[in-house]
Order: structure tokens, then sequence, then C-alpha cells
């Protein structure tokens, strides 16, 4: 059985959030760690910055010297709004988006990390980075609720 989505258009515009507290506090920690991360140099943060110029190495480092700053703060700063909005009940569209575009951020980290592809094979119980991947299909779940909930949004 699917769990139900956690987020509900109400008759304002606004959205109900409706999570238990330890997800709550998930949606607060986790951003922070992202934040961490993305200040680093680290190879989890590949899929976050992709190469625009694969290839020509010129054009590459012109683009990541230009816009690579711009895309962190952008990020940095949507971390930030999720971990300030992540134990309210009711938030803005503008505020679930910005939750979308971040548990998504988290997502490619943790798929980097573990080098997820299509092709997976089910994970094993007994498999060292179960609960990983446990947060990665939940973050999933979350985007594509979020995504549904923004999309009833702008049809009604």
């Amino acid at each position: 059985m699917r769990p139900r989505s956690p987020f509900k258009i109400t008759a304002d515009g606004t959205v109900k959030v409706t999570l238990a507290a330890w997800k709550r506090q998930l949606l607060t920690d986790l951003p922070q760690q992202l934040q961490e991360l993305m200040s680093s140099n680290s190879p989890s943060n590949q899929r976050l910055f992709p190469a625009a110029y694969v290839g020509d190495e010129e054009r590459e480092e012109e683009y990541q010297r230009y816009m690579r700053e711009e895309l962190l703060a952008s990020r940095m700063a949507a971390a930030t709004i999720l971990c300030e909005s992540a134990k309210k009940t009711q938030i803005t569209t503008d505020e679930l988006a910005t939750w979308v575009n971040v548990c998504n951020s988290i997502r490619l980290v943790l798929g980097t990390q573990l080098d997820v592809s299509e092709d997976d094979d089910p994970i094993e119980p007994d498999d060292p980075n179960l609960q990983t991947h446990q947060l990665y299909w939940w973050l999933g779940f979350m985007v594509e609720c979020g995504v549904q909930t923004l999309s009833k949004g702008f049809t009604t």
C-alpha cells in the first residue's frame, strides 16, 4: 500500500503538511548536512554542479568560474528555507517548491554516494547502505508528492 501524500493544497492556496516529528527533524538536519557538503570539494557534489561543457575544458572552466558561486548561493539559500520551514504545518506553494528542490538535491548527493542507476538490483536486507537507500527512496517520494501537489495547485 502506497503511503499518503504529506501535502494538501488548502482552500486559501497554502499547503497543509502532515509529517511525523522525526521526518520533520530529518528535513531540518539533512539540508544543514547538504550545506556543509556543498561547502566542500566532495565528489558527492558531482550531480549538484554538473559540467555544462563536457569535452571543452576552457569553456567549462569559464562557466564554473562565473556560475558556480551563484548556483551554490541559490542552493544554500534554498536549504536554509527548508530548515526554517520544516516544522511548520502550513507552508506556501513557494516554500513547497523549495522543499522539492532541496529534497531532490539531497537525493542527487545520495544517488552519487550510492552509485545508483536504473539497472540496480533490489537492495538486500543486510546491505550496509540499506538505511541510506531508504532515505533516498523517501526523498524521491517527497519530491513526487510535492510536484503532484504543486501541479494540483496550479490547475484549480
